[in-house]
């Protein structure tokens, strides 16, 4: 039996994915929470099924999201729809946003807003990966 748990977006693993799996489109939310509060300035997003270029057509991807932060702020995007990108872009590490600053924050929560589902046969929106980008400033001494 295969399983389409919230786990399978932070496996690094393109073969699976979360799958909302709820009736109707966009009306489902996906979280990860870090293992200690993090500064991040965006992240990446694998949208879809990344299995390949048809299980990448086959099922709905994320159009338009809302990103909130454990204090209660948020930033929405729109994403570019993957397909339009195929074959090359199942070998890239996926479509980037950045935020407008930084956010310290204890998780992130994406709430799917719309989706692409133009030659979907599946009516289930699909995340292969999130990775959050770190802010990697740092600090700098001297004398």
């Amino acid at each position: 039996m295969v399983y389409y748990t919230a786990a399978n977006a932070i496996d690094g693993n393109n073969a699976t994915a979360w799958v909302e799996g709820t009736p109707g489109k966009a009306k489902d939310w996906l979280q990860i929470s870090f293992h200690e509060t993090s500064t991040i300035v965006g992240l990446r997003i694998k949208n879809g099924y990344w299995v390949g270029e048809r299980s990448l057509r086959k099922n709905d991807r994320a159009a338009s999201i809302r990103v909130s932060f454990s204090d209660g702020s948020s930033e929405s995007f729109t994403l570019p729809d993957p397909v339009e990108s195929l074959p090359g872009i199942l070998q890239t590490d996926g479509q980037g946003i950045l935020f407008s600053h930084p956010h310290t924050t204890d998780w992130v929560k994406l709430e799917f807003l719309s989706v692409y589902d133009e030659g979907a046969e599946d009516d289930d929106l699909c995340i292969a990966e999130v990775v959050a980008l770190a802010d990697k400033r740092g600090t700098a001494h001297g004398n």
